[in-house]
């Protein structure tokens, strides 16, 4: 064995051995998941006030059923860096894209969001179908509230479970993705906090998290309840 292959070998085995040691983004060798150059430089499809309630912003709110929650916070517009990290943690079964993701998210949404006393107690990831659960073999959704979680502080709770298979909404018209979710959820953990920030990776039109909204205000009335995203569609 040539020395050139020795050495190849050698390093993959230590890389191996101390885990991931490049950025997840540009690829170059980094002990953080996201280098700081990444992280300061990548452009992200930001909407105009990072952190702030896009329930205030019509090309968003526009395009949502009547919001049963009091606020939504989404990182930036479902294009661009984050829709390819967003397709990567659920199609190419990258689940460490759910870190990178809940470190942009702090990094560009934390600080107004700490200004503005916006954080909730815990949050509740929107619950996968059984069968795209084994497909995937993990909840994204899961993975984003843990991590978002993490960085915040707080508590992810397991509160919901789905009772009914849906179809994807993004199949579905706007009328059609109301049906296809209506009563899809019940309570799966007691959520004793008083807010809640409910966590899915993509809002378009808001159905599922506002039936998700539904069973837990129906479960507990007094509970504060607001929607963070990674990503939202324009109308």
């Amino acid at each position: 064995m040539n020395k050139h292959k020795l050495l190849k070998q050698l390093i993959k085995a230590v890389s191996d051995a101390i885990g991931n040691r490049c950025c997840f983004l540009c690829h170059q060798t980094s002990l953080l998941l996201v280098c700081k150059c990444c992280l300061h430089e990548t452009k992200l499809p930001l909407f105009p006030a990072p952190g702030h309630n896009l329930l205030d912003y019509p090309p968003v709110y526009d395009n949502l059923v009547p919001a049963a929650y009091e606020s939504l916070i989404a990182l930036g517009e479902y294009s661009g860096v984050l829709k390819g990290l967003i397709n990567q943690l659920k199609f190419s079964s990258k689940p460490l894209a759910a870190q990178v993701l809940g470190e942009l998210f702090t990094a560009y949404l934390g600080p107004r969001m700490r200004m503005q006393h916006s954080i909730p107690e815990a949050l509740v990831p929107i619950p996968l179908a059984n069968r795209r659960h084994v497909k995937r073999q993990y909840n994204q959704s899961r993975l984003l509230s843990c991590a978002l979680a993490s960085h915040f502080n707080i508590r992810s709770i397991d509160g919901l479970k789905r009772i009914k298979y849906t179809h994807q909404q993004s199949t579905l018209d706007r009328a059609d993705r109301q049906l296809n979710i209506r009563q899809a959820f019940a309570i799966h953990r007691p959520l004793d906090v008083g807010s809640i920030a409910i966590v899915d990776d993509v809002i378009t039109t808001g159905a599922t998290v506002n039936e998700a909204c539904a069973t837990i205000q129906q479960a507990y009335p007094d509970i504060s309840v607001s929607v963070w995203c990674v990503a939202a569609t324009l109308g």
